[in-house]
């Protein structure tokens, strides 16, 4: 996606504007908002319902690690 593209989504103007009024009036904390696509959204799902089966044996897939160290 170029730059020409990602000016253009409205989607994204919206979720930027929504961010920037909540982390400006202090309702949301800066360093705790994270944005997830829908392929993320879909591995939490299913990690979920692997660590919902089994909580002592479940193991952190290495993905979702550095997906959270940044």
């Amino acid at each position: 996606m170029g730059p020409n593209e990602w000016l253009k989504n409205y989607d994204m103007y919206a979720t930027m504007y929504l961010f920037r009024e909540k982390t400006s009036l202090r309702r949301w904390k800066p360093n705790r908002v994270a944005f997830m696509n829908c392929m993320f959204s879909n591995q939490i799902i299913t990690a979920y319902g692997k660590f919902d089966g089994n909580m002592r044996g479940y193991k952190v897939n290495n993905n979702f690690l550095e997906y959270g160290r940044g």
